[in-house]
């Protein structure tokens, strides 16, 4: 099963979003869910696996990792949303929880536009339910925003990997060049020098960091 970040980059994954940045709006989901659906225990998962920790959640006092819910696995391996109203009534589990507590589970998964899975929304009740037009349509759509929000990070983790690979590259252009670069601000102070002005020029860059452009320019030549 491919991961959405497995297509960046091999030392990426799930893990290398900004878990801080989606905090808040994933705790805003998740609060809208649980009052729509009057249910006390929430949570959203951003890994494939079924041994996910769980990072945002409501409720679940003494759950957290995902891999304790029975369902989480079906919901993992056929990346199709699950839904037991009812556990006594549903013959595809014996349970839902190890701890014998919940006695309705609803999950969906949360996909890319490719089909990359790479997180779920779920939420329990530890009596039977049963979901409303009105809920479900409430559910896709906090999923629908959970992988809008993750694109997004996405698509700035690909431009932030292709702008530290320009970089590094620029790096070496200035490192192996036998042009002098630097840097000034907007006073004409020097900013940068490239290592091979010392051997050229004749100044140490400690010494002429900080020191104005003007300083380095021969009486004749200034205006």
């Amino acid at each position: 099963m491919n991961s959405l970040l497995s297509n960046i980059n091999p030392s990426m994954n799930v893990l290398d979003i900004d878990l801080l940045k989606l905090k808040s709006d994933f705790e805003r989901i998740l609060l809208l869910v649980s009052d729509v659906c009057k249910v006390s225990d929430v949570f959203i998962t951003l890994e494939p696996g079924t041994g996910s920790v769980i990072p945002f959640k409501i409720g679940l006092k003494g759950f957290s990792f995902a891999n304790e819910f029975s369902c989480f696995k079906s919901l993992i391996e056929e990346n199709r949303d699950i839904i037991v109203s009812d556990l006594k009534n549903d013959l595809r589990f014996k349970r839902i929880d190890s701890k014998n507590t919940f006695n309705f589970f609803a999950g969906f998964p949360v996909n890319t536009s490719s089909h990359c899975l790479v997180g779920t929304i779920c939420i329990l009740n530890k009596e039977p339910k049963e979901l409303s037009s009105i809920e479900l349509i409430i559910l896709n759509h906090a999923r629908s925003e959970i992988e809008s929000l993750l694109q997004v990070h996405v698509e700035n983790l690909k431009l932030l990997s292709a702008f530290g690979e320009s970089k590094n590259q620029f790096q070496l252009l200035i490192e192996n060049s036998k042009e002098i670069f630097f840097q000034l601000d907007l006073d004409g102070n020097f900013t940068y020098v490239s290592q091979n002005w010392s051997p050229l020029v004749g100044h140490s860059i400690e010494e002429i960091l900080g020191q104005n452009f003007s300083t380095y320019i021969h009486p004749d030549d200034v205006d």
